[in-house]
């Protein structure tokens, strides 16, 4: 009678496991349909430091996750890359800091920006080399300075200008594709550049050992957004809700394993993973949509005014360039711009 029951109770905690296995299998396959029938949506990202929270959600299929039907392109050099590769037609969604949204925007106005993921005050870093005599800011006066036109590193060029009290005409500026910039300053063709991570360490270790970094904190805050076509939005509202919680997923990962995340990037975008530890904490991974985005947004549009890099005379309204709504439904309190 004893061995019956017990036969009994085995056989029902198969069959109730058996039951978890199979209910899990087809919460999986379910997701799995839901991903395979959704419109599929093409993501361009950046690689690079910069963009981690993209990279994270792209490497541990947190958008898949979501429901969501992806494709990517290869990883682009810059997120104004990315960003051009949306404005072309070839992605739905892209990863620029604020500079190139800002630059179109005299342009056209059918983008939006729908979320800021990562901020940095050092996210562009000055690489020299040790005789071309650059220790500070002040010294880049006279020399040669390569540069990205239309991106954060062309900023921070003119940030440097403005905060050291150099004009123009007292410095060389060359405008080079940002994935040359590191064998530029290599090969002495410039005496320093402006660039991001991995770009800055690859330059380093070209120059090594005579890699001087230029100090550049607190100069200008980048802000790294996820921005679509206004159409794509305004079609496809619930999907940019999916690429918010995907995000959050990303954001929550880098955070609590954060040794798992840094092997992911440092795998990804190529450095060395000690490296990566020490810079981990220069970048803020927090999904918002904050007042000092239109602050940064206005002021370069000011400065690109004012540098004759556009021939508009007046800053666009950048409330009319930022879409809300969805991260207003996942985390209302994270949405803190003025109208």
């Amino acid at each position: 009678m004893k061995r019956r029951m017990i036969s009994i109770f085995i056989l029902a905690f198969i069959a109730f496991g058996g039951t978890a296995v199979v209910h899990r299998t087809k919460s999986l396959s379910v997701q799995a349909r839901i991903a395979a029938n959704a419109r599929p949506i093409t993501i361009a990202i950046a690689k690079g430091v910069l963009t981690i929270l993209p990279v994270i959600a792209r490497e541990k299929k947190f958008f898949e996750s979501e429901g969501l039907n992806v494709r990517y392109t290869p990883y682009y050099a810059s997120g104004k890359q990315s960003f051009d590769a949306m404005l072309s037609g070839s992605a739905d969604i892209s990863t620029p800091a604020t500079t190139p949204v800002v630059l179109k925007s005299f342009e056209r106005n059918d983008f939006s920006i729908f979320l800021t993921y990562t901020t940095t005050y050092r996210g562009v870093k000055i690489i020299a080399g040790k005789n071309r005599g650059i220790r500070t800011q002040s010294d880049i006066k006279g020399k040669t300075i390569g540069y990205a036109r239309g991106t954060i590193s062309h900023v921070i060029v003119e940030s440097l200008l403005a905060n050291n009290k150099i004009h123009e005409n007292e410095i060389r500026l060359r405008d080079i594709p940002p994935e040359l910039l590191p064998e530029a300053v290599s090969a002495g063709t410039v005496d320093a550049i402006a660039v991001w991570e991995p770009l800055a360490s690859k330059a380093s270790v070209k120059l090594r050992p005579e890699a001087v970094y230029v100090p550049t904190t607190d100069i200008y805050r980048i802000a790294l957004n996820l921005v679509a076509m206004n159409v794509f939005i305004a079609k496809n509202p619930d999907i940019i809700y999916r690429i918010i919680r995907a995000m959050a997923r990303a954001e929550i990962y880098s955070r609590e394993n954060k040794d798992e995340a840094q092997e992911i990037v440092s795998k990804v975008v190529g450095l060395d993973i000690a490296f990566v530890r020490r810079i981990w904490d220069d970048y803020v991974h927090r999904l918002v949509l904050d007042q000092q985005l239109i602050i940064t947004m206005e002021d370069e549009a000011e400065w690109a005014i004012n540098a004759g890099i556009t021939n508009k005379t007046e800053v666009p309204n950048y409330l009319h360039f930022i879409y809300a709504g969805a991260l207003k439904r996942f985390r209302p309190e994270a949405v803190t711009l003025i109208k």
